[in-house]
């Protein structure tokens, strides 16, 4: 093999370093409750059809799960809200 024959030698470009925790995970959109359990309740349904192929099974159900997480957050927030609430206002039975 001649010098003009070597293979070329490739580069992999350099991911900037990010410090943040928030880096890690993308930024939600900004949706509401609402908005996340119609499109679950779209998912939900597509699911029980007879004829969805497996492929598209698969991504529907990622993306179901997806929204649970962001639905499970969503209520934990609210949770927390209430919780903070009580607190300022020493009440204990709302």
């Amino acid at each position: 093999m001649t010098m003009s024959e070597q293979p070329k030698k490739m580069t992999v470009p350099k991911q900037p370093k990010t410090n943040s925790a928030k880096a890690a995970k993308p930024a939600e959109p900004s949706v509401n409750y609402q908005q996340l359990t119609t499109e679950l309740d779209s998912i939900m349904a597509e699911l029980q059809r007879q004829d969805l192929d497996v492929d598209a099974a698969l991504k529907h159900y990622q993306r179901g799960l997806e929204l649970v997480e962001q639905l499970e957050r969503y209520l934990k927030t609210a949770e927390n809200q209430v919780t903070e609430l009580k607190t300022k206002f020493n009440t204990d039975n709302i």
